[in-house]
């Protein structure tokens, strides 16, 4: 998905996907200290407290066997 994203990027709005995918995936998935379930868990809170989030809440995780 993130590829996808940088392929359909303009060449204008490339540094804003980096940092998103940066931000979103690789800095607070490879951070110690809280297991994935757990981590999981408290992003799934945190998406139904800001509400209008439901297009991020539906499905399972892809990280999950």
């Amino acid at each position: 998905m993130v590829e996808k994203r940088y392929a359909m990027a303009s060449a204008d709005q490339l540094h804003i996907e980096h940092f998103l995918s940066a931000s979103c995936f690789s800095d607070h998935l490879t951070r110690t200290g809280i297991d994935l379930p757990t981590r999981e868990l408290l992003t799934l809170s945190m998406l139904v407290a800001l509400g209008g989030c439901e297009g991020h809440v539906k499905g399972r995780s892809p990280w999950r066997r």
